[in-house]
Parts: C-alpha cells; structure tokens; sequence
C-alpha cells in the first residue's frame, strides 16, 4: 500500500478536485474569513500576486472541512500525519514562476515581508542560502506551542514558493508536518532554539 506521507499536495488536491470537492466549502460548514485572518498563525498571502506578471503556477487553500477531509485520508496509511492534520486550521501554498529578470524586485519584496513578519511577533528559524536559492522559515508561538509556521523561498530563474500554515503544533510535529505534505524545507526545522539566526 502507498504511504500517504509519499504523496505530494499537488496530488492530494487533484485527489480531492477528482471527487468533485471544492476548495470554497459552504458558508455554513467553513471558518469565516474573519475567524482565520484574527488567529495568531495567519498571513495574508494575497498581495503576493502583485508581485508576478504570471498567475500562479501552484495554488493550494486547504482550510475548514478541507482540512478534515486530508487528516481522514490519512488515517489508515499514516495515522501520525493525521493526528497532526487534526491541529491544522488551514494550509495555503503559492508557487510562483521567477524569471531571472524579476528576481531582484521579488525577493526586495519578500524581505519586505519577512520585515513586517519579524515585527508582527514570528520568529526565522531557518535561513538557507544556497547557491541562488534562498529559503527562509518563520514561526510564530502562542502559549508555548507553534501557532503558524510560513515558508518564504526565492529561486531566480525558476520559482518562488510562498507557504503558509496555521495550527496548534508542537515542535516535533513540524517536520513530521513536512514529510506528510511532501515540503522537504519543513523537515529540517528545528524549533529548539529560541532566537533568529
């Protein structure tokens, strides 16, 4: 049988598109906008666009009975990942193009962000450079538990990925975290430390 944790989110999406799902659940059945934008964990990714000249090449916006739907999937082939989908609100992905050409205006733009998410309480527990790529990862505590966690990455000449994740986790689940929606970044983080780098 295949593991759950080895399918991408891409797939679990088309998965969930193929059974005639949709991703804006019922007024009634989901969080309010409102709810999920006052939670401690939550940033607003939509300016993002802004920022390309080309509509996004990966989407994701799991949240309310979504988010439910993943963790029930899970259950029988990764019973962890589904526990830890359990204290998940709301997973949001955007994956850019980078051309070469807008690489220095995007990542102006991303430290921009990562600026205003320093002064708004999240902490960068990750900061990888490695040859042009640029990987940074941040996360924001509530009563000492993970209340959101935010990837920002930047590859001039191929993509910028943007991921969002709001939930009450604790340090050990996030890169269990990572494994189950395939985002190898989340793997290495390690929450041990208590300052930026």
């Amino acid at each position: 049988m295949q593991r759950f944790s080895s399918l991408t989110w891409v797939s679990l999406i088309a998965t969930v598109l193929g059974l005639g799902l949709v991703l804006d659940p019922a007024p009634s059945q989901s969080q309010p906008e409102d709810d999920l934008a006052a939670q401690v964990g939550y940033v607003d990714l939509s300016g993002v666009d802004s920022w390309f000249d080309a509509e996004p090449a990966t989407e994701v916006d799991i949240r309310g009975p979504l988010v439910d739907l993943v963790a029930e999937a899970a259950k029988s082939s990764d019973p962890a990942f589904a526990g830890i989908m359990g204290n998940v609100t709301a997973i949001q992905v955007r994956g850019y193009p980078l051309p070469a050409d807008r690489a220095s205006n995007v990542r102006a733009r991303t430290g921009q962000l990562a600026s205003s998410l320093e002064e708004s309480g999240w902490t960068r527990v990750i900061f990888v450079r490695e040859q042009d790529e640029e990987v940074s990862i941040y996360l924001r505590e509530a009563d000492d538990r993970v209340a959101g966690l935010t990837l920002l990455s930047t590859k001039p000449g191929d993509k910028s990925v943007f991921v969002n994740i709001v939930g009450s986790l604790s340090p050990d689940q996030i890169a269990a975290l990572g494994r189950g929606l395939n985002l190898s970044a989340l793997e290495q983080v390690d929450v041990s430390r208590n300052t930026p780098e």
